[in-house]
């Protein structure tokens, strides 16, 4: 609201800037308009000020509105509910190649990814406990949700123990695109800027990503973990597979998120300390709805009513006697 403030007094500003040069403009006819005298009524040096007062009204309950979350968006999360953890992992069988991890032998891509995701669920458990629900979508060929809401984060990380959920879907070639676009799907009906995206994956895809969704207004930071060896390929199923980081980096900009190697070491400090995402019950509440449309009923009554009180009560009431000249005196005496 301080914000919405500061460009309402902005506009606010501008406005008398644009009345004082419209006085100096008008001020040669002045005679045309009032008389002799050439001054209006005594009132009317206010009338400035009350049309820039009504458009900074205006323009302060629009933005007010603007930023306000509509009913529908929280009907969904229940109260105690305040946000989200979405996580789109790849499960595709490149997934189960050993080249990851700090230390030999080297671990699965799905269990590092666990192990690499691991330090931001534990810190969500602890700074945001009972208040942040978790959701999986898994992709392979397609994409399904495993996971719908849950507030135990333990049923997540079991999905990175050697769950062979590649099997659920047709075989072929993973559609890295197609996975993102359903978790983006999924997350629409959340609460704006309630949800944090991560999409886990070793960018091992045939699909482009050209067709990608744009980004909810739920989802409030997005960040891309890459996981499997980006140098040293491994053959599987005909082909070499490591970690495509031109894809995933390419991947975190369309999201406008950020992306991570994470083959090494686990989730950054960004990760787990830079979380932006809010709960939907410290949004704009109903109260400021009802301050947004006061102040666009009184800005536009104030703009739209000043112009007819000018025109009524602009003038002075006081008549002004004219001499009319000797000879029309004379001519109807």
């Amino acid at each position: 609201m301080v914000t919405n403030l500061f460009i309402a007094g902005l506009v606010g500003v501008l406005v008398l800037l644009a009345e004082r040069f419209h006085a100096r403009r008008m001020h040669a006819l002045r005679r045309l308009a009032f008389g002799p005298e050439g001054h209006a009524a005594a009132w009317t040096f206010l009338a400035p000020w009350v049309r820039a007062l009504g458009v900074v009204l205006l323009v302060f309950g629009s933005l007010t509105l603007l930023d306000y979350e509509p009913a529908p968006g929280r009907q969904r999360l229940p109260s105690k509910a305040s946000k989200q953890i979405l996580i789109c992992l790849d499960v595709s069988p490149s997934m189960r190649i050993p080249d990851a991890g700090p230390d030999l032998p080297r671990m699965k891509r799905s269990r590092w990814a666990g192990e690499a995701i691991e330090p931001l669920l534990r810190t969500i458990g602890t700074q945001y406990a009972n208040d942040t629900r978790f959701s999986v979508v898994a992709f392979y060929t397609s994409a399904i949700p495993v996971i719908r809401e849950t507030y135990d984060k333990e049923v997540v990380l079991n999905l990175f123990d050697d769950m062979s959920l590649d099997h659920a879907f047709l075989p072929g070639t993973t559609d890295l695109q197609g996975g993102v676009n359903e978790a983006l799907k999924f997350a629409r009906g959340w609460a704006r800027n309630s949800a944090t995206l991560v999409v886990i994956s070793d960018g091992d895809s045939d699909a482009g990503l050209s067709s990608l969704l744009p980004t909810p207004p739920s989802i409030a930071q997005t960040f891309v973990l890459g996981v499997g060896d980006p140098r040293s390929p491994t053959e599987i199923n005909g082909h070499s597979s490591r970690q495509d980081t031109a894809s995933l980096l390419l991947l975190a900009t369309k999201l406008g998120g950020t992306y991570f190697d994470c083959n090494r070491s686990k989730a950054p400090p960004l990760a787990t300390t830079g979380l932006r995402m809010r709960s939907p019950q410290a949004m704009t509440p109903a109260i400021e709805r009802r301050i947004g449309l006061a102040a666009i009923g009184a800005g536009g009554a104030l703009v739209g009513l000043i112009g007819a009180a000018l025109l009524a009560f602009g003038r002075r009431t006081k008549s002004v006697a004219f001499d009319l000249p000797l000879s029309f005196k004379e001519k109807h005496a």
